[in-house]
C-alpha cells in the first residue's frame, strides 16, 4: 500500500514538473517570435562598412514589406513605400536599365552592397545585381528590381551556402504572416 502511494505521489510530482517546463518552453518559444516589424532591416553598405561591423544606409525596414515570398525570395512592397519612386514604371528590357543594374528603386548602383539584418545581428549581406558588360560577378545574395519590389537571386555553385533561406528570417516572416 505503502509503495503504491510514494509511486503515486513521485508519478504527480514528475508531472507536474513536466508540466511547468512545457509552459516555460512555450513561453520562451513564444518571445523569440515576437519580433516588431521594424526589426528586419536592408542597408545599403560598403566592404569597409561591414569590416567594421557598421551600417550603411537604411533601404527599407519589415514594416515597407507587403509580402515576402520565401520560395522565390522575392519581396513585394507595400504602395506607401513604393509612392515616388522611380521604379515603378521602368523597363526591364530597356538598354539604359540592362547596362546600369544596380537598383532603380533602392537608389542603389551595381558597385553597391547590401546587408540583411535581423534584430540588430547581420544574416548575410549580398551584392546588387550587374549590368551586361561588367566583369565583377560576385557570389552570393544579389538584388534585383522587380515589379513592386526585388529579388534577391543567388549566384554561386554547389560549393557555395545559399544563406537566403536562414531559419530565423523564416520564423521572423512566419510570425509577421507574410
Amino acid at each position: 500500500m505503502k509503495k503504491n502511494i510514494s509511486l503515486s505521489l513521485m508519478l504527480v510530482i514528475i508531472i507536474i514538473i513536466g508540466g511547468l517546463f512545457l509552459m516555460k518552453e512555450r513561453e520562451t518559444t513564444n518571445n523569440i517570435l515576437d519580433f516588431d516589424a521594424s526589426s528586419l532591416q536592408v542597408y545599403i553598405t560598403t566592404a569597409q562598412e561591414l569590416k567594421d561591423n557598421q551600417h550603411g544606409r537604411l533601404l527599407f525596414n519589415g514594416n515597407d514589406i507587403k509580402e515576402y515570398k520565401w520560395k522565390t525570395q522575392e519581396l513585394v512592397f507595400k504602395p506607401e513605400f513604393l509612392k515616388g519612386k522611380e521604379s515603378n514604371s521602368f523597363d526591364t528590357q530597356s538598354q539604359e536599365y540592362l547596362l546600369s543594374k544596380g537598383s532603380k528603386l533602392l537608389g542603389a548602383k551595381s558597385t553597391d552592397m547590401f546587408e540583411l539584418v535581423l534584430n540588430g545581428h547581420r544574416i548575410y549581406y549580398g551584392y546588387f545585381k550587374q549590368s551586361a558588360l561588367s566583369s565583377f560577378l560576385p557570389q552570393g545574395p544579389e538584388i534585383e528590381d522587380i515589379n513592386n519590389g526585388i529579388k534577391i537571386g543567388f549566384i554561386g555553385d554547389h560549393t557555395t551556402t545559399d544563406v537566403r533561406y536562414d531559419k530565423s528570417i523564416y520564423n521572423f516572416l512566419k510570425e509577421k504572416s507574410c
